[in-house]
């Protein structure tokens, strides 16, 4: 049996508040019948997790939106906006957005968010052109309190930042650089609390501000930072028998990955979350590379296992 509109919005809604509310710092507001032209309500953010007016850091904005799905798997999903709302938004200075899968009859819930800042808005509203609607794409919505904290309180302090931006031409660093303007830049984070950082900092975005000669703010860069990666060269034996074929090897992380590269050609892709691995082979340019990173590819099919400091990667892992 489907749930009802009024149903979903308020098992949505609750679902947001719930979260929110037991993060410590935060504090919401949120309508459940939509009182509002564009907004549900407001989360507010606090500097301790004493609720004062004293300690009040900002106010957020909100939008919720509920879907009956039972499908609870996805990392990341798209969902479909009136531009006229992303508008009341950019005007507003900012949203965080919210959707919520419903499943099993309003049994589960998983929430997905995106933070829609000033300089986001901007660029989505410039893709959508005449578009009556505008897909978002949403990821999901930190289980860690404070991980969802410091979603929100760097959510507000790029809001607060950018919003007297909202109709400005923004310059890119070459512009800055040619004019022979550009002092300093800087990515602000807010951090509350101990989490992964470098799982947050894989997943989310990030903004530029310029420090300009001749102007006492910071001015936004017309980019984004999406899709960080990091890389680490570690020292440690690669063999197969006693042979040893390198010295040491790359780990590249991604939001969704982990990667080793062994020698140039080959790599292997462990997906997060996931017993599922991938291995690749992509040839080096240069012969001699290619023909030792060869060698070993071969070696390791024939062997069926190689070693990384005597931790055995068998073929069929």
């Amino acid at each position: 049996m489907s749930l009802d509109k009024k149903t979903i919005e308020t098992l949505s809604v609750n679902a947001v508040e719930e979260s929110v509310v037991t993060s410590g710092l935060l504090d919401s507001y949120i309508n459940e019948n939509d009182k509002e032209p564009s907004w549900d309500g407001a989360v507010y953010i606090y500097k301790c997790k004493k609720k004062t007016k004293e300690n009040l850091r900002g106010r957020m904005p909100v939008q919720v939106k509920g879907k009956e799905c039972n499908d609870h798997s996805k990392k990341t999903i798209s969902f479909s906006i009136p531009t006229v709302d992303l508008k009341n938004y950019l005007n507003d200075g900012g949203c965080m957005f919210f959707v919520v899968y419903i499943g099993n009859n309003g049994l589960t819930k998983k929430i997905y968010y995106d933070e829609l800042t000033p300089i986001k808005l901007r660029q989505i509203l410039s893709e959508s052109k005449k578009q009556k609607n505008k897909s978002l794409h949403l990821k999901e919505f930190p289980v860690d309190n404070n991980e969802k904290n410091t979603v929100f309180l760097n959510c507000l302090q790029n809001c607060e930042k950018q919003k007297s931006f909202k109709d400005c031409e923004l310059f890119s660093l070459d512009e800055l650089t040619q004019k022979n303007v550009l002092e300093d830049l800087f990515i602000p984070v807010e951090f509350a609390g101990k989490f992964n950082l470098q799982t947050f900092l894989l997943k989310n975005d990030f903004y530029i501000y310029a420090k300009i000669k001749g102007s006492s703010v910071l001015h936004p860069i017309n980019i984004i930072l999406k899709n960080i990666h990091t890389h680490q060269i570690i020292d440690g034996l690669i063999t197969i028998d006693d042979k040893v074929f390198y010295k040491n090897f790359e780990v590249e992380k991604t939001a969704i990955e982990k990667i080793i590269h062994i020698g140039e050609s080959f790599s292997i892709h462990f997906i997060e979350n996931s017993n599922e691995v991938n291995f690749r082979y992509n040839n080096s340019k240069k012969l001699s590379v290619l023909v030792h990173d060869l060698n070993f590819f071969l070696t390791y099919i024939e062997k069926g296992y190689f070693n990384i400091d005597n931790v055995r990667i068998p073929f069929n892992c």
